[in-house]
């Protein structure tokens, strides 16, 4: 049980460092796009501390997978209502929505320049 539970976890972390920088990166400014990317990996290595010191602090691994699941099933739950991904959007075809989901993040920003 506990080696099958590893196995997801180890899954679900390596699909999320895939999508979580590339999605962020698709719709951030260029000038705050380094800062987004590097604010993540700050976050998840935060994570991985925190994990270590609920380690040291508790005795029971149950409690301990229990506290670091919470974080990620709100993030999965917060995950449901995001616009579709403005390059995914283009590769189907679909020009119009990807500009409304542009101009959705960059609300200040001429859209229409980056689709010509």
């Amino acid at each position: 049980m506990l080696v099958i539970g590893r196995l997801m976890t180890g899954t679900y972390c390596s699909l999320i460092s895939l999508a979580v920088p590339t999605y962020v990166a698709e719709f951030s400014s260029p000038h705050i796009r380094g800062i987004l990317g590097t604010f993540y990996q700050i976050m998840f290595s935060i994570g991985i501390f925190f994990a270590y010191v609920l380690g040291a602090l508790l005795n029971s691994f149950r409690w301990i997978a229990a506290i670091c699941a919470i974080v990620p099933c709100i993030c999965s739950l917060l995950m449901i209502p995001n616009k579709e991904s403005p390059l995914y959007l283009l590769s189907k075809g679909r020009e119009e929505d990807a500009k409304k989901v542009m101009q959705y993040f960059r609300e200040h920003f001429d859209i229409h320049a980056l689709f010509r």
